[in-house]
């Protein structure tokens, strides 16, 4: 599966992937969407969440940007999503 998503990156093709699984987006994505509580928080690419959200640590794992990208997150008010 990861190389047929590589190969049909590579040929230009936008490929979209939906998982929690953020080391397989780590290593096929260039770009990353965050969704939290139905809000988006950041969409662009990987090195800006990195920067964004881990301080510039661009050793940081994309578990630890979305984990500091969604503590801050207050949770909905009742009635909304």
């Amino acid at each position: 599966m990861k190389q047929s998503i590589s190969d049909r990156a590579r040929s230009g093709a936008a490929v979209i992937i939906s998982s929690h699984l953020l080391s397989l987006i780590e290593n096929l994505c260039t770009h990353l969407l965050i969704l939290h509580r139905g809000r988006r928080l950041f969409f662009g690419r990987v090195n800006e969440a990195r920067t964004m959200f881990a301080q510039m640590n661009v050793d940081a794992s994309l578990e630890e940007v979305f984990f500091r990208a969604t503590e801050a997150v207050p949770p909905p008010l009742p009635g909304q999503t």
